[in-house]
This record gives C-alpha cells, structure tokens and sequence, in this order.
C-alpha cells in the first residue's frame, strides 16, 4: 500500500507516471495535487525492483512537481517520505512503527517533525503539535497512522489509502520502451558485477603478488606448493 503526492494536474502526473516502471492509479485532489497509488502487485521489472510501493515512494520527483511526498507500508512499518523543491533538495524520510512510535528511517536521511510541517505549507496553528503527537502516538496500525498524519499535515489523499479505486482515477500504465531499457541496464550491471567477482581462470596458478617464485619449491610435489586463484 502506498500513495505518492505530487504538486501537478492529473494529466501531468499521469505523463509522469508512464515514464516510471510500475502501473499506478492517478487521482485528481484538491489544491492542484495528484496522488498515484500502484495498480499491480508488482512492477513491470523483475527482482530486486518487482515491489511498486519500494518502486513508487523511492522514485525522484522532478523539481516542477515537488514539494513532493509519499507514504505507504513496509512490513511493520508506516513510511512518509517527502523532497522539497528545488534542484539539489533530497528526498527525507519519517518512520513510525506500532507499539513503538516515531524511529529512525534506516539507512535513510531522516526528516524533522518541524521541516515537514514547513513542506506540506500547513498554516494551522497547532499543526507541529498535532504532527509531533501523531508520529509519537504508538497505538493504532500503520495505515491509520498515516491517515492522520495526512489529515495533521493537511494534505489530501488520506482517504484513498486502503480504499477501493476511485471512479475518477485514471489508469497508467509504464511504456514499454523505459521499462525495456532498465531492465537492460539490471542485467547489464547484473552481468558486470559477475564478471568482476568470478575468478579469473587465466590467473590459475600464477604466483600471488609479493611473493617469490623459486621453481624449486613451486614444483607439484612440493609441500609449500599453494593453489592461487
């Protein structure tokens, strides 16, 4: 489950849509936001990037379309990710999980209670507290969470996560032709990465570097005889 918000009309988000590597829903909402939430089980690439919630809330959003963000479930975790705009901002990450609250996003940059009221634009006056409270609420599951988060924040489109498609939303499939290329370049860097961790069969029982070859002690009968591979 997951739903991604861009700043862009339906139309523009759907042309965004058919250059990414999953299938999505697109949804007009109010205030000129678009939410994309993914339409298949899986995306239209093999493994490691079959996931589309991975493959939607880690896409980058073009800086036309940001202050972008996105939230979804992964495992036992509610995610919200969010890019400001401009040209070198980088995508930061909220983690929250139940029984437990607010934790740290992994590996991920993470992002302060303060800096994502300031995306959402979010002029209520109690919106840091009521954000604060939510991700330290540890009750309810994932996906109420990031309803209220959503609803805290001020945004839209916490009301399609977990729901039936709306009778609106438009369709979207991934071209083709992009999907073709990156699973070329998965199997291309796949193959590399072979090449470069397999022994080098030509390198077969040739002296390792540093050590001296004397054709006495190198003979196979030889007990300090070593196999270099």
């Amino acid at each position: 489950m997951a739903l991604r918000l861009v700043r862009a009309q339906p139309e523009a988000a759907a042309s965004w849509a058919q250059q990414g590597l999953t299938g999505v829903h697109v949804t007009g909402l109010s205030d000129g936001w678009s939410a994309l939430t993914p339409s298949t089980p899986s995306s239209a690439v093999p493994p490691p990037y079959d996931d589309p919630v991975a493959v939607l809330l880690n896409r980058p959003v073009p800086h036309r379309m940001r202050p972008a963000f996105g939230v979804g479930v992964v495992g036992r975790q509610a995610l919200l990710t969010a890019t400001a705009g401009g040209w070198r901002a980088v995508p930061r990450w909220v983690a929250w999980q139940p029984g437990v609250g607010v934790v740290r996003p992994g590996g991920l940059a993470p992002l302060r209670v303060a800096d994502l009221v300031h995306l959402s634009g979010s002029e209520a006056p109690g919106a840091l507290g009521d954000v604060a409270d939510v991700l330290h609420d540890p009750t309810g599951s994932p996906v109420e969470t990031l309803r209220r988060l959503l609803a805290a924040l001020g945004l839209p489109g916490g009301g399609l996560l977990g729901a039936p498609v709306d009778d609106e939303a438009r369709h979207v499939t991934p071209a083709p032709r992009g999907v073709a290329a990156f699973a070329r370049m998965v199997a291309d860097d796949a193959s590399w990465h072979a090449e470069m961790t397999a022994p080098d069969d030509a390198d077969e029982g040739r002296p390792s570097a540093g050590r001296r070859t004397d054709p006495s002690t190198d003979s196979p009968d030889s007990p300090d005889t070593e196999e270099h591979r």
